[in-house]
């Protein structure tokens, strides 16, 4: 990362030249102005399982670990596919008693090992990438009573919400959003400078947002000024 100032520097031409061409990439959505530099933006791609899960690993760590916190006893809980959520399954507390729903088949798979949990899957077509159940009308028809949906997402806009690059994918995280008491987006910094194709679920349907540090302060602030609570979660303290 450069400075408008640094970029003069090295490359020997005016500030005002810099910002103008800065300008033109911008309107291109190549990149993304922030306080004076620029960030390459990157176009999120259909997810592979194997290979998104090794991303951001320490980032995703803490954000599930903040998020398996919020898992109460007797409670019915919505988990969105996705390799963040992905994570809290080793972080529930094994004695807790609850309802999970879930259109992920690996995360299904690591919950049955914890005795104490019903867990309800849909019907509906495999997606072989993300191990994901996709488009399940027998459920998303039904009147569920969802004390928390935890939501995940290709890439994420304020104050538009998150996006998705594989259509088949929206319908279940919309339902997600709508049926839950509180949805919560788990979404580490990286979501937040990636271009993607559809919008998903608007920011006015997601009640807190779970990110870690990286994360640009201006960002923070301006999802607080929205009236949204986001919690950034780090190795310290």
């Amino acid at each position: 990362m450069l400075s408008v100032n640094e970029l003069s520097e090295l490359i020997g031409c005016a500030e005002m030249t810099i910002r103008r061409h800065l300008d033109s990439l911008e309107e291109r959505n190549l990149v993304v102005r922030r306080h004076g530099c620029a960030y390459l933006t990157n176009d999120a791609k259909p997810t592979i399982f194997d290979e998104q899960i090794k991303l951001n690993s320490r980032e995703k760590f803490l954000i599930a670990h903040e998020a398996s916190k919020m898992i109460r006893p007797n409670s019915t809980i919505c988990f969105d596919s996705g390799t963040t959520i992905h994570r809290i399954v080793n972080l529930i507390d094994p004695n807790i008693r609850f309802t999970a729903i879930t259109p992920s088949l690996p995360f299904a798979t690591e919950l049955a090992k914890l005795g104490n949990v019903k867990i309800i899957m849909h019907s509906g077509t495999l997606n072989k990438n993300n191990l994901t159940l996709e488009y399940a009308p027998d459920i998303l028809q039904k009147k569920i009573n969802v004390d928390i949906s935890f939501i995940s997402c290709r890439s994420f806009k304020a104050p538009n919400g998150t996006y998705e690059h594989t259509d088949t994918l929206i319908a279940n995280k919309r339902w997600f959003a709508n049926i839950g008491k509180k949805t919560v987006l788990l979404a580490d910094s990286s979501k937040w400078l990636k271009r993607s194709v559809q919008l998903c679920v608007s920011l006015k349907n997601i009640d807190t947002i779970i990110t870690d540090s990286k994360i640009l302060d201006e960002d923070v602030n301006l999802i607080r000024k929205l009236g949204k609570e986001i919690i950034v979660v780090s190795d310290v303290g």
